[in-house]
C-alpha cells in the first residue's frame, strides 16, 4: 500500500493508491536499478492537491497524456522536489489547466487527421 499523507481520503482513492503500489513494486522488481532492493511501499507517499480538474466527461485520457508528457520534461531535480513537497505547494506548481488540454487534443486531432491521410494516398485502411 501506498502511504497516504494525513487526510481522509475517499474508497477508489484507497483503492487506487493501493493498486499503484502494487504496480510500482511490480515495476521496482523488474526494472529497478538495483535488484537487491526490495521497492519500499510503506515510503512512498500519495497527495491530494487542488489541481485543475477536466470540466467534461471525455478529456481524462487527455489529461493523463498531457500530465505524462509534461512529467517527462521535468528536470531530475524538479522531479525530486516535487517528491518531497506538501499539497499546497505541489498546488503552486504548472498544471495543465482545461485550455491546455483543449489545446493538446487540437493538436493530437491535427496529427490523427494526418496519419489517416496519408493511409489513404497509400491505399490503406489503418495507419
Amino acid at each position: 500500500t501506498i502511504v497516504l499523507d494525513p487526510y481522509h481520503p475517499s474508497k477508489i482513492q484507497r483503492e487506487v493508491a493501493r493498486f499503484l503500489g502494487g504496480y510500482l513494486s511490480k515495476e521496482w522488481e523488474v526494472n529497478g536499478p538495483d535488484k537487491s532492493l526490495k521497492f519500499q511501499e510503506k515510503t512512498t507517499r500519495a497527495l491530494v492537491t487542488d489541481i485543475h480538474q477536466q470540466e467534461n466527461m471525455n478529456d481524462c485520457g487527455v489529461y493523463a497524456l498531457e500530465l505524462t508528457l509534461r512529467s517527462l520534461r521535468l528536470t531530475k531535480d524538479l522531479l525530486k522536489s516535487m517528491a518531497q513537497a506538501n499539497a499546497k505547494a505541489l498546488a503552486s506548481y504548472p498544471w495543465p489547466s482545461q485550455e491546455n488540454i483543449t489545446a493538446r487534443k487540437q493538436k493530437l486531432k491535427r496529427i490523427v487527421e494526418l496519419l489517416f491521410s496519408v493511409a489513404e494516398k497509400k491505399g490503406t485502411p489503418d495507419v
